[in-house]
């Protein structure tokens, strides 16, 4: 097997645990938060998701060569979005270069204003519910039952490397109450039932 070299900025395909690989890029990792022992890793952010997570060297590929093969053997909708992402974040990489070397002096000419982070009020309902969900409706997009299971793989992986994870564990109950009133077919947004009953 041929040794991946990688370095901070390195778009990816990650491989975690049963999950098909997924567009990613090598980032710092957090300061407080600890390496796992073991074999060689990168801390990846993943697009689409905007998750992290340690991943084995062995577990890496470069992005640009194999994407022709990881875009054949995953169609879902999701995968495409993470894809679709990491080419939009190309794009704005490729025009700041460009904007940077056509006139240092004017650099910040051409520089978006950074987006505004979305803060979603206590009492915002509509935030929480999704499409047509605020008339009992949650046609799935993305399966509660599918996202409580993600929740419970986060919850062991933090647990293997003795990480806690309060957030997800109290995630999952609230997930799991939600599946005990029948939603685990119907979309994630579905959890929203957990509440009211």
């Amino acid at each position: 097997m041929a040794t991946v070299h990688l370095r901070i900025g390195d778009l990816v395909w990650g491989k975690l645990g049963r999950y098909p690989p997924w567009p990613g890029k090598v980032v710092s990792p957090p300061k407080d938060l600890k390496k796992p022992r073991g074999k060689k890793c990168f801390f990846v952010k993943f697009f689409g998701t905007e998750d992290h997570a340690w991943i084995k060297v062995e577990q890496l590929k470069p992005y640009h060569p194999h994407k022709e093969e990881m875009i054949k053997i995953n169609k879902g909708k999701r995968f495409q979005q993470a894809v679709d992402a990491v080419e939009e974040y190309l794009k704005k990489a490729k025009g700041k270069d460009q904007a940077h070397s056509d006139d240092k002096s004017k650099s910040d000419k051409g520089r978006k204003a950074a987006k505004p982070m979305k803060i979603i009020e206590e009492d915002d309902e509509d935030a929480f519910k999704g499409g047509s969900s605020d008339k009992g409706n949650f046609k799935p997009d993305y399966y509660l039952k599918h996202i409580q299971k993600d929740l419970r793989l986060a919850i062991s992986m933090g647990d293997s490397v003795n990480h806690p994870t309060p957030m997800a564990a109290a995630a999952n109950e609230v997930y799991k109450r939600a599946k005990a009133l029948d939603q685990s077919d119907n979309d994630m947004s579905a959890v929203y039932r957990a509440y009211i009953h």
